[in-house]
């Protein structure tokens, strides 16, 4: 057997579901299930209105949710992720700066 050339990077195969997006008719999985979860709720009802009023509001957000996923299949972690950071981060060094608990770091 030959040996394998040190200079050659390593050629590793991985899986497709390790690394395929997680979605659900096209959309982010967590999405189509809210948005059926909210277009079901009026369907409870019985009354055939607004059953058709659920259906509509769940077929419209399925197609939004697609257009969205064809875009970016993990839109809705990146705009969570937005929201959690602050407006300002001030700079200061690391022994002065605050914690989550509101108490100043000492070494």
């Amino acid at each position: 057997m030959a040996e394998p050339d040190p200079d050659e990077p390593r050629k590793l195969r991985i899986h497709q579901s390790l690394v395929r997006d997680n979605l659900l008719a096209g959309g982010e999985r967590n999405l189509v299930v809210v948005a059926a979860g909210i277009g079901a709720l009026p369907m409870a009802t019985g009354r055939l209105q607004l059953l058709a009023a659920g259906l509509l509001f769940w077929i419209v957000a399925l197609f939004v949710l697609r257009f969205l996923a064809k875009h970016d299949p993990r839109m809705s972690d990146a705009i969570s992720r937005h929201f959690n950071y602050q407006a300002y981060y001030p700079a200061l060094p690391s022994f002065v700066a605050i914690n989550s608990k509101g108490r100043r770091h000492q070494r």
